[in-house]
């Protein structure tokens, strides 16, 4: 095994390691999963149109968790371009 690959499967190792240990509630938990090639205009506007979804969430501090995580990916997919070659997938 190269010195890069090496390199990188302890990053990959570390970054799991550090997803590992952070907490949330399931209920506030955003996933998104995008695959390669996808078009990100279109993920952009699905996600805007489960924003207005969420201002149905009965929980006022549930609501703005799931609106703040929503919000902040779409910030994120707004600066990319294209999908990664093995896509993408966001947790929030």
């Amino acid at each position: 095994m190269s010195e890069i690959d090496k390199h990188k499967k302890k990053e990959l190792k570390d970054l799991v390691d550090l997803l590992g240990r952070i907490k949330g509630s399931h209920t506030e938990l955003v996933s998104v999963l995008i695959p390669a090639g996808y078009n990100m205009n279109s993920v952009t506007r699905q996600l805007e149109a489960e924003k207005s979804t969420a201002a149905n969430i009965k929980s006022k501090q549930t609501r703005k968790a799931v609106t703040e995580a929503l919000e902040m990916i779409i910030r994120e997919l707004k600066g990319a371009m294209r999908t990664p070659e093995n896509g993408l997938a966001i947790y929030c």
